[in-house]
């Protein structure tokens, strides 16, 4: 029979493990907030056509409970203004 693997790691959106990703360590680079970022900007633009975009990710130990090793959260409007304003 074929070889069975269980990924290490999941990717979360918004806290519902019901719609976890695997993340490869050898196709996304090590679990870090940046390799994170990118792989939700690729999941964002994927989303285009329609679909709410998340607000919240994070890489976890793929088991009951495991810990959050990376995470990322979308910036929310007072942020980008607040942002925008530094330059002034």
């Amino acid at each position: 029979m074929g070889k069975h693997c269980i990924p290490k790691y999941i990717v979360i959106f918004d806290g519902k493990t019901d719609k976890a990703f695997t993340w490869r360590v050898t196709e996304h680079g090590s679990t870090d907030a940046k390799n994170l970022e990118a792989f939700v900007r690729v999941y964002i633009k994927s989303l285009e056509i329609g679909g709410e975009h998340p607000r919240y990710a994070e890489i976890r130990h793929n088991f009951r409970g495991g810990a959050t090793v990376a995470e990322w959260r979308a910036e929310t409007i007072k942020e980008k203004v607040k942002g925008a304003n530094r330059g002034h």
